[in-house]
């Protein structure tokens, strides 16, 4: 296109507006050619002529109408230009395409989507609309092709770099003058920004939700009607706590109408915030907080409530914040009690009580004082209330240096600061002060000390006159307290013998000494500072003596004049033994101070009518904070006894003996409580030897009393528990004894059996031995679990085969009165665990089921699969999420209550008669559950009965594993192997020895674990397995197998007991590797043991 079409508006309108001249001349030759020819030679002159004149009258009216046209296509030109000019510069995207939907015309689209003009024409819509849009607009575009109607639809429209507008479309049919729609006319507006800032103003709306339901005031937002908008969750809750419908606190309720209902009885005292509440909304107030009541029917509670409108323009917003005062205007009201009472006390003590603080920036001041502060510092309280300037003003300009690193050491330390000043003030003149305060640190970083000042002026003048009376009987008396020596510029010119005693120098070696060399190293620069300064108080040094030997020392030095001179006279004193007395007094003291502090026994004091004079911090601890140490400071002694004639007999009982001990007593706490307490008490006499005081102490005896009592119930106990040891050791030795047997029985029936042709009526008579002995070893098996003595062995089983094994023993168990019934799962998980332990929890839980059923009942075992989530573990403590098989017992007995059931577990509790319970049943099968990594539960109501559900986790088998009886496996033959077989049976070590034979095995036999370890010495040979009984004579199997092991490095071991396991069992299961086999056993199964054992495989 050249630049003259480019700037032509008209060169943009589409072709067929403007037909080629050319291209129609052709056309018409064309068509002219296609005309049959007229023959003139045949035609007249006239009709010649009248041919002509019709073709020239055609040809003008043809001009006519050419013209008549080309106006109406300039017309048409001139329209189609303006509109393409016009949606050209519209803002909006203006775009035709025919019925299926294909661009016929573009307009400024390609602008907008960042396309070459041209680039749309004749490409469907459809192409560039957004896939999860796409389906909306085939729908609304197939619909609006189908009605014919106008459609307006949002979606977002690819452009050319791959991003997406999105575009708000109207689209309308262009028809012919049929009405036939010929075209479609689609309007588009880009509203991308409208629409990232209607998903900004959500994001918004969803951050201010969240942000106001996690605030803990009571938040609402109301419009200019007092319509609620907005709720938080806090003022949500407040309304359901109080009895307020939901639909009441939600969007859409008016507030006001919520605040008269809500505020019932009281609305009067809640008014003025509703009144303020409708001021704001009408404009008349900008905001304004206002703290009210507002009284439920169980307490009084006050409320902070803040309104604040909305900025900017628009209708009226305003949000309302209530906040629940109560615990702080209970506090308030605690601390002006506090504050009055401390007011009232500050009247009476002398001098000021007073808090002084001491701010970050280095200012001061003091936030409360007592009215005392204008008798010690001549400023009343609100004077230093903002400003303690006044203050330091008045200290001695000596003193004050020294004041303020006191206070900025105790502020740096927290330690307690304490100091002597002196202060001028304008009406008393020179005043000496004593502070002491205890520091705390503020949150602002600073410092609020809480103390006393006191006026110790008379004290001070006291001790001065004391001093100079002092310096005048130590001036004519000095020679009889300690050594005295005359110095002048340090030179010593006179002294007395007893600093010549002191030092272990000759007089005559003093005399003419420098004064110094008295004075020990260490101390000599602190004396030199007190001769140059003039210091005439006394002080401590450390002496030195003519032999080295440091001691402690105090001097005293005085100016005096001496032959005409001023001189120095300086006094000695020796002041080791008073040190050594310092010392052994201030261990003493601390030694008693800290019994008197940390003793768990009261210590007392009491006049002789009773008022307490002292008592040790420990009555707190055994009042249970009841009493203070400083509360019973005065009071009488008597007010604490709950039975006053008790008191009175204790006195007269003192009185006539002058002590008594471990007497007890009932003392009377502050809530009514009695305190059963053991006391001590003795008479405190004078010199004269006259009674002036009582001391004692008291010992709280709660635990004591209760151990009494707890002692006799566990006395009780262990005596059914001793009953019930007894039945099951002869349990046990029955089922030992009885497993020997009938491993001899078994061992010689099967071999016999081997013997014997299975058609011969003798086998068939053996197979009845053998099946009546295999049913003894179960009758075995469950004396051994009730006696506990049954080996821990786990295994692979189905638990609903271990029930059914129960199933007749478990109906003998609960009678016939019980109704009995057994609810088996389908295609059970498999568990790992003793069966002996499965039978033990079923007869306990089921003994226990029917103890609690009194008459006709139901008992009902079930089993089932379940799965652990999370959300479950979550509620229930203690339990891990997985798969575990369930099995339940559930009873319709007397039930228990909550009380009941969380003692359940513990050991030796009962709710049976004495005699009929050991309180262990129950924390048996606690113990076994947890064994085996499962859970317990139980849930009971009195009345409906109890359910307890045990949780055991499945096993998952492995490929080489299955859920396998023994007897299914082949027998397995030795290969000339050498066994040492030890078992003190003989019955059994001769069947065993028998088998092992008949097996392949060669076999060395012991009687005893010596003669076992004897005969391993000495054989010459390899031994290849140890087989031992467990619980064996002088030696068990486990400490003879570790004697072998170090004689044999390489020996196998399979141990076997028909009793118990202890000696080769922890916490209750084999140790990993070791190899054990129960008796009775069959030759198969002994077989495939010893095999396993020699071959080191896993013992099962």
């Amino acid at each position: 296109m050249t630049d003259e079409k480019k700037n032509n508006p008209r060169s943009h309108s589409n072709a067929f507006l403007h037909p080629d001249p050319e291209q129609l001349r052709e056309q018409a030759e064309q068509k002219a050619k296609d005309m049959p020819l007229h023959d003139l030679d045949t035609m007249s002159r006239e009709e010649i002529q009248q041919r002509f004149h019709e073709l020239h009258a055609k040809q003008i009216e043809a001009e006519l109408e050419n013209e008549q046209l080309r106006c109406q296509l300039e017309e048409r030109d001139n329209h189609a230009v303006l509109f393409r000019i016009v949606t050209e510069h519209m803002l909006d995207m203006v775009t035709l395409t025919d019925m299926e939907g294909n661009f016929t015309f573009a307009g400024n689209a390609h602008e907008l989507l960042g396309y070459e003009p041209g680039f749309l024409i004749g490409k469907n819509v459809m192409d560039f609309v957004h896939t999860e849009d796409l389906p909306l607009i085939a729908a609304e575009f197939n619909e609006s092709v189908a009605s014919v109607l106008p459609r307006k639809v949002d979606y977002r429209y690819r452009c050319e770099d791959g991003s997406y507008l999105w575009l708000e479309t109207v689209g309308n049919f262009i028809k012919d003058e049929n009405g036939v729609p010929q075209k479609i006319i689609f309007n588009s507006r880009d509203i991308t920004e409208r629409k990232r800032a209607e998903e900004e103003l959500r994001n918004a709306e969803r951050h201010l939700r969240s942000t106001v339901d996690g605030l803990s005031a009571h938040i609402a937002v109301v419009d200019e009607h007092g319509e609620i908008i907005l709720t938080n969750k806090a003022y949500r809750d407040f309304g359901e706590r109080n009895g307020i419908e939901p639909h009441a606190v939600s969007e859409g309720t008016n507030y006001l109408a919520v605040c008269d209902t809500a505020s019932g009885e009281y609305s009067e005292e809640a008014k003025p915030f509703a009144e303020g509440i409708r001021e704001v909304l009408s404009g008349k107030r900008q905001s304004f907080e206002l703290e009210y009541p507002c009284h439920s029917p169980d307490e009084k509670r006050w409320f902070i409530g803040r309104v604040t409108p909305f900025a900017g323009e628009g209708p009226r917003i305003v949000i309302i914040a209530h906040e629940n005062i109560t615990e702080q205007k209970r506090a308030e009201d605690r601390r002006q009690e506090g504050f009055d009472l401390l007011k009232k006390l500050a009247r009476l003590v002398p001098g000021v009580i007073y808090q002084y603080r001491l701010y970050p920036d280095g200012r001061s001041a003091f936030p409360y004082s007592s009215p005392g502060m204008h008798d010690i510092y001549e400023v009343t309280p609100e004077e230093v209330r903002e400003d303690a300037s006044v203050i330091f003003g008045r200290i001695h300009p000596e003193d004050r240096d020294r004041v303020a690193e006191a206070i900025f050491e105790s502020a740096r330390t927290l330690n307690t600061f304490h100091c002597e000043l002196r202060v001028i003030l304008p009406k008393q003149g020179l005043r000496w002060r004593w502070s002491q305060a205890h520091p705390e640190r503020t949150e602002d970083g600073g410092t609020l000390w809480h103390g006393i000042i006191l006026d110790i002026t008379e004290r001070k003048q006291a001790e001065q006159a004391l001093a100079e009376s002092e310096t005048r009987f130590k001036a004519l008396h000095n020679a009889s307290f300690g050594g005295i020596g005359i110095h002048d510029q340090g030179i010593i010119l006179e002294c007395n013998q007893g600093l010549s005693e002191m030092t272990g120098y000759q007089y005559s070696e003093l005399i003419g000494m420098d004064g110094l060399l008295l004075i020990a190293e260490r101390s000599r620069e602190a004396v030199m500072n007190n001769i140059r300064t003039g210091y005439e108080k006394p002080y401590e040094a450390f002496g030195l003596r003519k032999n080295g030997e440091e001691f402690p020392l105090q001097l005293e030095a005085r100016n005096v004049p001496y032959k005409g001179k001023q001189v120095r006279t300086v006094e000695f004193r020796d002041i080791t033994e008073r040190k050594r007395a310092e010392e052994r007094l201030r261990i003493s003291e601390e030694k008693y101070r800290n019994i008197f502090e940390n003793m768990q026994d009261v210590y007392y004091e009491t006049s002789l009518d009773g008022l307490i004079l002292e008592i040790s911090p420990s009555i707190e601890a055994i009042s249970s904070g009841q009493y203070r140490q400083a509360d019973l400071i005065g009071r009488q002694m008597l007010d604490f006894y709950d039975d006053a004639e008790e008191r009175d007999r204790l006195i007269t009982k003192l009185l006539e003996t002058g002590s008594f001990s471990d007497f007890e007593i009932l003392l009377r706490n502050r809530d009514g409580s009695l305190l059963p307490c053991s006391i001590s008490a003795k008479l405190w006499r004078d010199d004269q030897g006259n009674p002036v005081k009582i001391i004692g102490s008291m010992r709280d005896i709660t635990d004591r009393k209760k151990a009494g009592a707890e002692r006799e119930k566990l006395q009780a106990q262990l005596t059914q528990a001793q009953k019930m040891e007894s039945v099951g050791r002869l349990a046990g030795g029955v089922a030992h004894d009885y497993n020997n047997m009938l491993s001899v029985i078994l061992g010689y029936t099967e071999m016999a059996m081997d013997q014997v042709d299975p058609k011969d009526q003798l086998y068939a008579d053996l197979m009845e031995v053998y099946n009546a002995g295999k049913r003894s070893m179960d009758i075995t098996r469950q004396l051994l679990a009730f006696a506990r003595k049954q080996i821990i062995s786990p295994v692979v089983m189905d638990l609903n085969e271990a029930v059914d094994g129960m199933l007749k023993m478990l109906r003998r168990l609960i009678g016939e009165d019980i109704d009995f019934a057994w609810e088996p799962a389908i295609r059970l998980w498999p568990v790992n665990m003793d069966p002996s332990q499965i039978d033990q929890i079923l007869a306990n839980l089921c003994v226990n089921a029917k103890d609690a059923i009194s008459g006709v009942g139901k008992i009902t075992i079930e089993t089932e699969n379940i799965t652990l989530d999370e959300s479950y573990c979550a509620e229930h403590a203690g339990f891990i999420p997985g798969d575990f098989v369930m099995l339940a017992v559930s009873d319709n007995g007397c039930g228990m209550d909550k009380e009941t059931m969380e003692q359940i577990f513990e050991p030796f509790f009962t709710t049976k008669e004495v005699g009929k319970g050991t309180g262990l049943g129950l924390p048996m099968i606690y113990g076994i559950v947890k064994q085996n990594n499962g859970f317990i539960n139980c849930y009971s109501e009195p009345g409906k009965g109890t359910t307890f559900r045990i949780y055991l986790p499945r096993h998952t088998i492995e490929t080489d594993e299955a859920i396998t009886e023994v007897s299914h496996e082949e027998v397995a033959f030795g290969q000339g192997e050498t066994l040492l077989l030890v078992e003190d049976e003989p019955a059994i070590i001769k069947m065993c020895q028998t088998m092992l034979e008949k097996l392949g095995y060669n076999v060395l036999i012991a009687h005893a674990p010596d003669a076992a370890v004897n005969l391993a010495s000495e054989h010459s040979g390899i031994i290849h397995l140890l087989m031992s009984d467990v619980v064996m004579p002088g030696m068990n199997g486990r400490d003879l197998a570790d004697k072998l092991k170090a004689i044999r490095p390489g020996i196998r071991v399979l141990f076997m007991s028909g009793y118990t396991a202890n000696a080769i069992v922890h916490h209750g299961v084999l140790d990993e590797g070791e190899h054990f086999i129960q008796k009775p056993f069959s030759m198969k199964k002994l077989s495939v043991k010893v095999r396993k054992a020699l071959e080191g495989g896993k013992s099962s």
